[in-house]
Parts: structure tokens; C-alpha cells; sequence
């Protein structure tokens, strides 16, 4: 199923869920916008997993197709 990383931070564990299931779709969250850049430099071609500036405690989430939307 999906996985949501709240406090993804660079998104080590984010892209390391991602590439060992290739079918997991991964949404890592983070406070902080420069470790969410990062993070998106490292993605490559890899469509399964995304990294998103914000704060989960404020989100409300929900999961459409396997994947996890902010609402």
C-alpha cells in the first residue's frame, strides 16, 4: 500500500521504501523546503516516490488510487 514518511528530511528512507517496492507508491513530507529539494534531486526517473513541503500535523490526507493526497 502507500506510505507516507512524515519528517522525510533529505528522504533517505523515502527513496530507500521506494526502490525495494518498485509498487509501493512513497509521499515523504518535511517542514523544511531546502531538505525537500534535496530530497526531489535525488528521484532520478522513479515515478513512485514524491516529496512534498508541509506539515502533517496541519494536512488532512486521504488515499486515491494507492496514492496519498492532501486535502
Amino acid at each position: 500500500g502507500p506510505v507516507l514518511d512524515i519528517g522525510c528530511g533529505h528522504g533517505l528512507v523515502s527513496n530507500l521504501l521506494a526502490l525495494t517496492g518498485p509498487e509501493r507508491q512513497v509521499l515523504g513530507i518535511d517542514l523544511d523546503a531546502r531538505k525537500i529539494e534535496a530530497a526531489r534531486r535525488t528521484l532520478g526517473d522513479r515515478t513512485n516516490v514524491r516529496f512534498e513541503v508541509g506539515d502533517a500535523v496541519e494536512m488532512s490526507w486521504a488515499v486515491d488510487a494507492g496514492h496519498f493526497i492532501a486535502e
